[in-house]
């Protein structure tokens, strides 16, 4: 994996309602970008294409965003060059990409006709066996995630009921006034990243991008996400509205519902959520959750809010396993795709591509 010292995302996680993709947030074609979609089967270059860019950009002394894969967190989905206005993606499933503007903004690069599909229909019934039995286990996996998700969903309820939300959303407005005053210009621009996403190695969290990208960090703590999701709405609201961009990083376990982290690159400032599923160790300042929250009436349910916390640690330790095979079925696929592989013609189209991003 690249320099580590690099802000690292991802923009795709295996959530409680499926696959959640955010790769179509990174751009806007009118704004100028390039963008390179990379298609080809399983072991056909398309991560160690992208490792090579990013190593190659680094070391040109570009501003450069990893996107490690949700899926294999050892290989790559994308990389990010926002600067130049470039990015090259892992366009096939289960984020498939299509260019808007072809040619004109996002271009396809094929690295499927490398491989020798003669050879692989001869052993088309392992194939799609192993195609198969993945898809069946990601499906499994996001079972136990969708039963994750509701006892999740459940305590957060129990914990909204004990929140002052009035008073969070005061607070919320009078920090983005006081810290970031509005400019004098229109709507702010929004794009989406993830910090965390549940994986084959368990539950990661790239805390160091936030350090990488900002110098002030501010960790809300909050167990349940209640007065942080009310917090954190109120805040994005007023800073779009205040004309600056941000950087939204939604929760994997309610991306369509609740924001775990905004960033403020220009005000080198991050406002996170912290708990136990993804704790911010090294923070600027601490806000506890609890100063919004009737405590006293939150501990008469700390039974049953003990209750599932116990059950989704067991159901994500059990997601994060089936997907770990789902893993090893995929490594197994790819070894069919590499032994057919002309990897002497996918190295050139490796390097023009790497040379068209660099002359960029």
């Amino acid at each position: 994996m690249p320099d580590l010292n690099c802000p690292m995302f991802f923009l795709g996680s295996i959530t409680p309602k499926g696959f959640s993709p955010f790769f179509d947030t990174v751009y806007g074609p009118e704004d100028g970008w390039r963008v390179y979609i990379l298609k080809g089967g399983p072991g056909t270059g398309k991560s160690t294409l992208l490792s090579k860019a990013a190593a190659m950009a680094i070391a040109a002394g570009m501003e450069v965003q990893i996107i490690p894969c949700s899926g294999n967190p050892d290989s790559l989905d994308a990389v990010i060059l926002p600067r130049s206005k470039a990015f090259i993606l892992d366009g096939t499933a289960p984020h498939v990409m299509e260019p808007t503007y072809p040619g004109v903004c996002e271009s396809i690069v094929n690295l499927g006709e490398f491989y020798d599909a003669d050879r692989l229909y001869k052993n088309r019934d392992k194939i799609i066996a192993l195609f198969k039995e993945n898809a069946a286990l990601n499906a499994r996996a996001r079972r136990y995630m969708a039963a994750a998700g509701s006892l999740s969903s459940d305590s957060y309820r129990i914990a909204m009921d004990h929140t002052d939300t009035e008073k969070a959303a005061r607070f919320a407005a009078s920090f983005a006034k006081r810290e970031l005053p509005a400019k004098k210009k229109g709507e702010g621009k929004e794009t989406c990243r993830l910090l965390s996403a549940v994986t084959p190695y368990g539950s990661i969290f790239f805390e160091h991008t936030l350090h990488c990208m900002c110098d002030r960090v501010i960790a809300i703590e909050d167990e349940y996400g209640a007065a942080s999701r009310v917090i954190m709405s109120t805040l994005r609201t007023a800073l779009l509205g205040g004309g600056y961009s941000i950087i939204t990083c939604p929760c994997p376990m309610a991306p369509d519902e609740c924001i775990d982290h905004i960033i403020i690159p220009e005000a080198s400032l991050a406002v996170c959520t912290s708990n136990r599923y993804h704790k911010v160790e090294k923070v600027t300042r601490r806000i506890h959750a609890r100063r919004f929250t009737d405590m006293p009436s939150l501990r008469s349910r700390r039974q049953r809010l003990s209750f599932n916390r116990r059950a989704i640690k067991e159901l994500m330790i059990s997601a994060c396993e089936i997907l770990n095979d789902a893993n090893k079925v995929h490594d197994e696929i790819e070894e069919y795709y590499i032994e057919t592989m002309d990897f002497k013609g996918v190295e050139k189209a490796q390097n023009k591509i790497i040379e068209s991003i660099l002359g960029l």
